[in-house]
C-alpha cells in the first residue's frame, strides 16, 4: 500500500525491500542514504523512548534524521552532529527534513557517529551495568538502607543511578 501511495514519483529516492534476518539488517542499512526515526511524540512513553534503530544507525555510521524525541535529540546533540532532528509530524515537516538533510554534509555527519560508535554499544555499556549489579550485590545493607533512606522518592529518575545534572530535560 505504501509502494501505491509513493507510487512513481519517489522510484528512484525511496526503496522498498522485503523484510530481511538480523543478521542481514546491518548490511541493508549501511547501504542506505540516511536513516530515519519518525516516532511521533504522542505520549509520554513515546517523547522519552529510545528506539533500537539510533544505536543501528550509529553502528553503521548513518546520518539520523529523527523527530524531536527528548533522548534522541540529546545524543545527537552530545555527539555535535551525525544527523537533526527535525518536526516530522506532517508530511510537510518530511518534506522539510529530507530537504535538510539533502543539504547537509553526510561524509562529515558520517564521520562524526564513526568517532562515537565505540561510545554507544553494549560493549561500553556492559561494564557501568556489570558495576552496579556487582556494587550492589557486594553490600546490600548498604542498598537497602539507602533506598528506604530516600522514601518514596526513591523511583524517581535520579535514583536510578543518574545524577541529576545527567538529566537533561524534567520529566512530567
Amino acid at each position: 500500500e505504501l509502494e501505491e501511495i509513493a507510487g512513481e514519483a519517489l522510484e528512484k529516492t525511496v526503496h522498498f525491500e522485503p523484510p530481511v534476518s538480523q543478521a542481514e539488517l546491518l548490511t541493508y542499512t549501511t547501504s542506505a542514504d540516511i536513516g530515519l526515526i519518525p516516532y511521533a511524540p504522542c505520549d509520554l512513553n513515546t517523547l522519552y523512548c529510545m528506539p533500537n534503530k539510533m544505536f543501528e544507525y550509529i553502528q553503521a555510521c548513518l546520518p539520523i534524521l529523527a523527530n524531536d524525541l527528548v533522548e534522541v535529540g540529546n545524543i545527537i546533540s552530545s555527539i555535535g552532529g551525525g544527523g537533526l532532528v527535525a518536526d516530522l509530524n506532517t508530511p510537510e515537516g518530511v518534506a522539510k527534513g529530507i530537504e535538510a538533510m539533502r543539504s547537509r554534509d553526510l561524509k562529515a555527519d558520517r564521520q562524526k557517529l564513526a568517532a562515537v560508535r565505540d561510545r554507544f554499544c553494549w560493549e561500553h555499556e556492559a561494564k557501568r551495568y556489570m558495576d552496579i549489579i556487582n556494587n550492589t550485590m557486594a553490600s546490600p545493607a548498604k542498598s537497602v538502607a539507602s533506598s528506604t533512606a530516600s522514601g518514596p522518592a526513591s523511583s524517581s529518575p535520579t535514583s536510578s543511578g543518574l545524577g541529576s545534572s545527567e538529566l537533561k530535560r524534567p520529566l512530567g
